[in-house]
């Protein structure tokens, strides 16, 4: 049983069976660059969802910032008005004993 080889490197084998070579070496290098191809796609796209990734990130740390500040400033209003309140209440208090001094007053004058 011969085999021959040529100069690029195919095997001949009597049966007919050719192998190796520079067509094969093509045809492997071929595949590889496909591959390196889809390897460089898929690295890009990674680099892509990464990138749309952190700005969701950024974009929800925002939007929950303004509603904590929102949150602060209604506190600090339903404090603001608890104390109206209760100075409304202190000067109805007042203006109660304004007005039963007065009408005391007026009593004790008519009497007189």
């Amino acid at each position: 049983m011969y085999k021959a080889v040529t100069l690029d490197g195919t095997m001949y084998e009597v049966s007919g069976v050719m192998s190796g070579g520079l067509g094969d070496l093509l045809d492997k290098s071929s595949q590889w660059t496909v591959s390196r191809e889809r390897t460089q796609a898929r690295a890009s796209r990674r680099r892509d969802i990464h990138n749309e990734l952190r700005d969701l990130y950024r974009l929800e740390a925002q939007r929950r910032q303004p509603s904590s500040q929102i949150s602060v400033k209604i506190d600090a209003q339903k404090k603001l008005l608890q104390v109206a309140e209760d100075q409304k209440s202190a000067l109805v208090s007042l203006l109660r004993e304004f007005v039963d001094v007065q009408l005391g007053n007026r009593c004790l004058c008519a009497v007189q």
